[in-house]
C-alpha cells in the first residue's frame, strides 16, 4: 500500500541467502511503483511528493539469517543516502533479536521498529505532518522578511537636493 509519503511492504517469508534477492527486488519494485504513482499525480494535480518512509511488515517472517542481516543493512545505507527512513513493525521475538544482537536494530534506529503496522503508519504520519507545519512556518517567515524588506525600500526618502545646495 501506499500513502502520500509513505510505502508499506509485507514480506511473507523468513528473509535467508535464497530469497534476499527476491526482497531487494520486490523493495524496489513497490517503490518504483510509488514514485510512479507519484508523478502521475504530480502532472494531474501539480501536487508533488516522494517516498518518505518505508515501513516493512514483518509478521510472517519467522527467520532472518546473517544474509538477510547484510541485505537489510545495506538498504537502510541506501535508503538513508536517498533520504528515506526505513521502519520495521511486527518482528517476532527471533527476528528481533538477530536485528539488536547484529546491531541492524541500532541503525535503523529502535524509535523505527514497531509493535504494530498502525503505530508505525501513525509515527510516519506524525513526522510528514511535522515537517509540513515546520515548512510552512519558514515560508512564512520568509514571506515576512519579503514584506518588511519591500516596506523599508517604499519607506525611504528619495534624494531631495536641497535648493541652498546648488551652485
Amino acid at each position: 500500500e501506499q500513502y502520500d509519503g509513505i510505502l508499506l511492504v509485507r514480506i511473507d517469508a523468513p528473509i535467508y541467502f535464497a530469497n534476499t534477492q527476491n526482497v531487494r527486488e520486490k523493495l524496489q519494485k513497490y517503490e518504483q511503483r510509488a514514485e510512479e504513482k507519484l508523478r502521475q499525480r504530480e502532472i494531474e494535480t501539480g501536487k508533488t511528493g516522494t517516498t518518505k518512509y518505508i515501513v516493512i511488515e514483518l509478521s510472517p517472517v519467522s527467520h532472518i539469517d546473517s544474509s538477510g542481516l547484510h541485505i537489510l543493512h545495506d538498504m537502510v545505507r541506501n535508503y538513508k543516502d536517498r533520504g528515506i527512513e526505513l521502519c520495521l513493525c511486527n518482528p517476532n521475538l527471533e527476528v528481533m533479536e538477530r536485528l539488536k544482537s547484529s546491531g541492524l536494530a541500532d541503525t535503523i534506529g529502535r524509535e523505527h521498529i514497531f509493535v504494530q503496522l498502525h503505530d508505525a503508519l501513525t509515527w510516519c504520519l506524525q513526522q510528514l505532518d511535522e515537517v509540513a507545519v515546520s515548512e510552512r512556518e519558514a515560508d512564512m517567515e520568509n514571506q515576512l522578511e519579503i514584506d518588511l524588506s519591500q516596506r523599508s525600500e517604499e519607506s525611504k526618502p528619495e534624494n531631495v537636493t536641497d535648493s541652498n545646495d546648488a551652485p
